[in-house]
């Protein structure tokens, strides 16, 4: 079945190829087409992280692209999106752990070793979605989408589906999708309980499925991108609901993008302070990003915070 699934995706992306260019594919701004072909989430910085919270959105992408994500000591990250400008697709990683996805179950242990190590949260999980426009004129606009994603160590895909609505200047979005989650337990200790993992729950590796939901909300005030994102999950691992509240904001100064946006979580995942593990239910977290367009096909970007390590990665987007 996954094997039909990406058969399906790939021949999609492919056909767009021979669609018109857009340079606007991944930038939330360019000169010739300033809604970056993005109804809503115009200030988010990748067409990946607009698919995370909401698939519908990819309605709007026009053109071929490549984009990939680099940040030293990790493996180099790429998304490929295509469409027409009325249906539009993407494959990608699982941004899971990054500043625009979900925070995901982990033992707090390993998290403390991979934050102070620069290490990204780790995924087998492969995401692809699809998004097609339902209605759309100057003032008013309907779309829906379809995402899935696999766990090859649960060998189970995951379905949500999503809809966004566009009036005038303000865009609305809301996205239900189920996911899982596998890890050895081994013999680490519960923070509140001091109690080993593998001890409370009678196995040595836990599985968790689990429903998420995810809300968004954006505008346009001249040439400044403004969203707001919120993801809601409720993991039986832990005892508190975990929810996430992004703020995001863009402007383009000439060939320049700024974007910036403020992450709050709240979640019974244990923070990170001068590398030491601390009790901490409210999380907040900035993001920096800068791109600029080397032509009219290559923009080169640098991100700060993009993978919540306070780190520095860089990205490439390239259009076909």
């Amino acid at each position: 079945m996954i094997k039909h699934y990406l058969i399906l995706l790939l021949h999609f992306l492919s056909f767009a190829i021979y669609a018109d260019e857009d340079p606007c594919l991944f930038r939330t701004y360019c000169e010739d087409r300033r809604s970056g072909g993005r109804a809503g989430s115009q200030s988010i910085p990748s067409q990946a992280a607009v698919a995370s919270l909401n698939p519908s959105e990819l309605s709007n992408v026009k053109g071929f692209g490549l984009e990939t994500i680099y940040q030293s000591g990790n493996p180099l990250l790429f998304n490929i999106a295509s469409g027409t400008g009325k249906v539009g697709a993407l494959i990608s990683p699982n941004l899971e752990g990054s500043f625009f996805g979900n925070r995901q179950v982990e033992i707090d242990t390993y998290y403390l070793e991979r934050y102070v190590s620069k290490e990204q949260y780790r995924t087998k999980k492969l995401s692809g979605g699809i998004g097609a426009k339902i209605f759309a004129n100057k003032n008013f606009g309907l779309s829906f989408g379809l995402a899935a994603k696999r766990n090859p160590d649960i060998r189970v895909i995951n379905f949500g589906g999503g809809i966004s609505a566009r009036l005038w200047l303000i865009s609305l979005g809301a996205f239900v999708y189920h996911d899982d989650v596998r890890f050895n337990l081994g013999s680490f200790l519960s923070p509140y309980t001091n109690q080993p993992y593998s001890e409370y729950y009678g196995a040595s590796t836990y599985i968790e499925k689990f429903l998420v939901k995810t809300f968004t909300f954006g505008t346009k005030i001249s040439k400044l991108s403004l969203d707001v994102g919120m993801v809601k999950t409720k993991y039986s691992f832990y005892p508190n609901e975990t929810k996430i509240y992004i703020y995001s904001f863009s402007y383009p100064i000439k060939k320049l993008l700024v974007n910036f946006a403020k992450r709050i979580e709240y979640s019974d995942n244990l923070s990170v302070i001068n590398d030491e593990l601390v009790i901490q239910r409210k999380k907040e977290n900035y993001y920096l990003g800068l791109q600029y367009g080397l032509t009219k096909n290559i923009v080169l970007g640098f991100n700060y915070n993009y993978f919540l390590l306070k780190e520095l990665s860089t990205t490439l987007i390239y259009y076909f």
